[in-house]
């Protein structure tokens, strides 16, 4: 399950230089640098060339898993598997991951192949490991329906929104500004069907953002009144990059997969237990 800690992880290590398609995507790498001054260097290097080139064809077969598996499951709603079942009680999302690296720069391969498949392509450190997250359910039948169609590699992550104890001023605030992000992750999921579904213009999905972004504005807006301690603070600054991706999606392109990856990222940031 993620933890407070994984979902820490990836608010503070999101950084705008890592992909050039969607700017906050993926983690931030803080591994030792190489020594270059040691013996047996062309050696280490061939063996690098090896497990990287073995490494590209695992993420070829990965992204190639989950395309077929789009094929295979579009019967519903003109072709699209319609995966997220909106208005369920509980806050927990299912994640699906495709893989995992020990490595960044391959994770981030198979994001961006990923993302040309039209999955989410999100690169989410958890559990020591950068896995691939393709796609996010709200419903756990839905996820295990495609899970069983991948690769053995294929795994789901349950991440469950914060919760909060009531004991704070400010958590009565919080918890106003949660369902927002359920509602955020609903209209971005309506948007998803309609766009996939070719029901949708690119130019009115982007509408449809300018008013989610709108919303999201006064959400934060109004939770930023009552944020008055560290824990508060942490919670707005997680509310003001929700609202800086959304604007940042709807200035761009506005594909498809940036529309999943940014239905991944709103859920994953407010995750904690």
């Amino acid at each position: 399950m993620l933890t407070e800690k994984d979902s820490e992880k990836n608010l503070t290590e999101r950084t705008p230089s890592v992909d050039k398609d969607f700017k906050r995507d993926g983690m931030q790498f803080n591994g030792a640098n190489l020594q270059n001054n040691t013996l047996g260097n062309r050696t280490k290097r061939k063996k690098r060339q090896r497990v990287q080139k073995g490494g590209v064809f695992v993420v070829i077969i990965v992204v190639l898993s989950f395309a077929v598996t789009v094929l295979a499951c579009g019967i519903l709603n003109g072709g699209i598997m319609k995966g997220i079942v909106l208005g369920e009680s509980n806050n927990t999302f299912y994640l699906l991951s495709m893989g995992d690296y020990d490595d960044l720069t391959l994770a981030k391969q198979a994001s961006v192949t990923n993302k040309k498949q039209g999955g989410a392509g999100y690169v989410l450190n958890y559990g020591g490991k950068y896995r691939l997250i393709a796609s996010i359910y709200r419903n756990r039948a839905d996820a295990e329906k495609v899970q069983s169609k991948q690769q053995e590699s294929a795994e789901i992550i349950e991440a469950t929104l914060q919760k909060f104890s009531g004991l704070e001023s400010w958590h009565s605030q919080g918890e106003k500004a949660l369902d927002g992000i359920v509602k955020c992750y609903e209209t971005l999921g309506d948007i998803i069907v309609k766009r996939v579904c070719e029901e949708m213009e690119v130019i009115e999905s982007k509408n449809k953002l300018l008013l989610l972004l709108g919303n999201m504005i006064n959400i934060q807006s109004e939770f930023e009144k009552a944020a008055d301690c560290d824990a508060a603070l942490n919670f707005n600054a997680r509310l003001e990059a929700a609202v800086s991706m959304i604007e940042e999606l709807r200035k761009g392109e506005c594909p498809v997969s940036g529309l999943r990856y940014l239905q991944i990222a709103v859920i994953v940031m407010f995750c904690n237990s």
